[in-house]
């Protein structure tokens, strides 16, 4: 990529966690860090076309200035679709485990989602391609917990897709997820 070429790279931290802890010092100097330039070192994670960050060091983030920066990205129209798929853990199946299958993922997916590190939306189409979405709820905030009974679980559910960068974002109300059977195609539970 080009200096005037730009990616969107979803953060994570070490382990199990999410960047937020990585990112706290960054927070205390300038508490939103929406649009905010930073030069992070980490480890890279890419597969199939996504790519993350992971963060191991919360000295390796400087917040740079943010003059003659552009206007700040934002996501299309949000659309109202559904989908047939399963939540999975992006750490693990993007980058990790290149990608992490099978029934032992399953609860390594849970503590990384319960840790912090963004769910995403498997979704199949039918020719066969993968799509990916970044999950939030309705109001586009970040959800962890309240997902962990679905992770590796063969679902549908009816959300607002919208696109940011390079990704897709799945807003969706948990209450709505609908489990279609017990048997996964990432997380195999036999």
């Amino acid at each position: 990529m080009g200096p005037e070429q730009y990616k969107d790279i979803v953060l994570l931290g070490f382990g199990k966690s999410g960047a937020l802890p990585y990112l706290s010092k960054a927070k205390e100097r300038k508490p939103n860090l929406n649009g905010q330039f930073m030069r992070i070192e980490g480890n890279l994670l890419y597969y199939n076309g996504k790519s993350l960050l992971q963060i191991t060091d919360e000295q390796q983030i400087d917040l740079l200035d943010n003059e003659g920066a552009e206007e700040e990205l934002y996501p299309s129209e949000a659309v109202k679709t559904e989908l047939e798929g399963e939540i999975i853990d992006p750490k693990c199946f993007f980058g990790v485990m290149k990608p992490g299958f099978g029934k032992i993922h399953r609860s390594c997916a849970s503590l990384c989602i319960a840790g912090g590190i963004p769910p995403v939306w498997l979704n199949r189409t039918d020719s066969g391609d993968e799509e990916y979405f970044l999950i939030t709820d309705l109001k586009g905030n970040a959800i962890h917990k309240d997902l962990l009974p679905y992770i590796g679980q063969a679902s549908k559910v009816e959300g607002n897709v919208s696109q940011k960068g390079g990704w897709s974002y799945l807003a969706l109300d948990v209450k709505k997820i609908e489990k279609v059977n017990d048997r996964a195609s990432i997380y195999e539970t036999e």
